[in-house]
């Protein structure tokens, strides 16, 4: 796993889609994961490291890059990004490739990338809004994309299929995946109050994971803290 910090905590959350479960509740109001569901994903991962399947040191709260682990060999398999593509091919020295991600119940993706906003006071944001325009645009996008060997956003470059020059099907592979990030969880990730759920949802993984808080707990320290954070 390896998020190296507690801020990244929220991609632990499609292991909690892909069973089945979220984090908060349909509307967004306050936390549904003190069930069935958060419990039984909390102790399918606090497993790994029960049972020595993963390094220690891959927890939350990592302080070592799971790329560096993968490529020394330490660990056999890692979840992550296609930004990755080209350390590995310049500094993994064992055969690797590239596969679908592991599912459940659910077909599930963590969403990553980042994000480019006007600010309400712009003093120019008739200007700032064509250049978000510009940028967003398919044409922009799709040069851009391929370019910087990135995933596009825009559902009909994902339908066309991206003509890579460099890692085309290692890339076009990721493309596909993409497509399974569920709208609840990109709705949960994006809302006003999601850097402070981030925060409790690490602080307890890192809790399960390393010291050993059972799942059931865990899932009720989340909601616990959920809770306290809307009422802020």
């Amino acid at each position: 796993m390896a998020w190296q910090d507690v801020t990244s905590a929220y991609r632990w959350m499609w292991f909690l889609f892909q069973h089945g479960g979220q984090l908060l509740n349909d509307d967004l109001t306050g936390p549904q994961i003190d069930n069935a569901a958060g419990v039984e994903t909390i102790a399918f991962n606090k497993s790994w490291f029960e049972e020595n399947l993963v390094p220690p040191s891959t927890s939350i709260k990592s302080v070592q890059t799971i790329e560096s682990l993968f490529a020394a060999g330490t660990t056999a398999m890692m979840l992550n990004g296609e930004w990755l593509i080209p350390f590995l091919e310049t500094g993994m020295t064992a055969g690797w490739d590239v596969t679908y991600m592991i599912r459940d119940e659910n077909m599930a993706s963590d969403m990553g990338g980042n994000a480019v906003a006007i600010t309400k006071d712009s003093k120019n944001p008739e200007l700032a809004a064509d250049f978000l325009k510009h940028l967003a645009s398919e044409e922009e996008m799709k040069r851009f994309c391929l370019e910087g060997l990135f995933l596009p956003t825009r559902k009909a470059l994902v339908e066309q299929g991206m003509e890579y020059s460099t890692y085309p099907e290692r890339l076009n592979l990721f493309v596909e995946q993409s497509t399974t990030v569920p709208a609840k969880m990109a709705a949960e990730q994006t809302a006003p109050l999601s850097p402070l759920f981030t925060q409790v949802l690490g602080n307890e993984l890192e809790q399960a994971f390393k010291i050993g808080q059972s799942a059931e707990e865990t899932a009720r320290r989340i909601s616990e803290g959920i809770e306290k954070v809307y009422e802020q």
